[in-house]
C-alpha cells in the first residue's frame, strides 16, 4: 500500500512556481510602454509631470504584485484542494477547442492599455505648461492601466504548467476533478498526444516516458472508481 505524501512534500518550500522571467518581462513592457514613450518624445519634464509618472508607474507596479499574489494563493489553494501531486506535463500543448480565449483577454488588455496610454499622453501635455486648475483624465487612465495589467497577465501567465493530482488536473488556476472531465484520453491520429477536455479541450504532446506513467494514473483512478459502491 503506498503511503500518502506528507504537507511537506506535496508543498515543497522551493521558490514559487509563479515567479518566472516571463512574468518580469512582463512588468518590464508595461513600465516601458507607460514610462518610456512619453519619456521618448517629451523633453525635460516638470515635477507635476513627474508625479504623474511616478503615479501611473506606481499603479501598474501595484497592479502587477497584486496579479502575482492573487495567482499564488489561487494555486496554492488550488494544489492543496486537488490533493497530492501525481504528474506535471508543461510543453507545447495547444487548445483544439476553447469555450473562451486567452488571446481575446490579452487583446483587450492591450485595447485598454493603448486607450489609457493616449489619455496619459494628453495629461502630460496638459501639464507641460499648466494654468490654474486643470482636468486631467487619472481617474480614468489608472482603472484602465490596472485592468489592462491583469488582463495582459491573466492571457500569457504561466497557464503552461499542467498538472494530474489525486483528484483532478489543474492547469494554470483551473481545477477540474476527474469525475467532470468530459474527455481524458490518448488522440486516435497523433501518437503520444493526450487529449483533455471539460469546457475547453487540450491536446498535450508527451514523451514515451510520461505517457507510460500517465496510463498508469489514470489505471489507478479507474480501479479506484469501480471499487467505490454505486449510489
Amino acid at each position: 500500500m503506498k503511503t500518502e505524501p506528507t504537507a511537506e512534500e506535496d508543498f515543497p518550500l522551493a521558490a514559487p512556481p509563479w515567479i518566472k522571467l516571463r512574468g518580469l518581462g512582463i512588468l518590464i513592457a508595461v513600465i516601458a510602454v507607460v514610462i518610456g514613450v512619453p519619456l521618448s518624445e517629451m523633453g525635460e519634464l516638470n515635477s507635476a509631470q513627474w508625479q504623474l509618472v511616478a503615479l501611473h508607474v506606481g499603479v501598474a507596479i501595484a497592479a502587477f504584485a497584486a496579479f502575482v499574489v492573487g495567482y499564488g494563493l489561487q494555486r496554492r489553494h488550488l494544489s492543496r484542494e486537488s490533493g497530492p501531486l501525481l504528474l506535471e506535463l508543461s510543453g507545447n500543448w495547444s487548445r483544439v477547442y476553447s469555450a473562451w480565449d486567452h488571446d481575446a483577454l490579452v487583446v483587450l488588455g492591450l485595447v485598454l492599455l493603448n486607450l489609457g496610454i493616449t489619455r496619459y499622453l494628453e495629461d502630460l501635455q496638459t501639464l507641460t505648461s499648466p494654468v490654474g486648475r486643470v482636468e486631467l483624465n487619472w481617474i480614468m487612465t489608472l482603472p484602465m492601466l490596472t485592468a489592462a495589467v491583469i488582463l495582459i497577465g491573466i492571457g500569457v501567465w504561466d497557464i503552461d504548467i499542467v498538472q494530474l493530482r489525486k483528484k483532478g488536473v489543474v492547469l494554470g488556476v483551473t481545477y477540474v476533478p476527474w469525475e467532470k472531465l468530459k474527455t481524458c484520453r490518448w488522440s486516435g491520429h497523433e501518437e503520444n498526444v493526450l487529449l483533455i477536455g471539460w469546457g475547453t479541450l487540450h491536446s498535450f504532446p508527451v514523451s514515451s516516458r510520461e505517457r507510460t506513467k500517465i496510463d498508469a494514473i489514470l489505471a489507478d483512478l479507474s480501479a479506484a472508481d469501480s471499487e467505490q459502491p454505486n449510489g
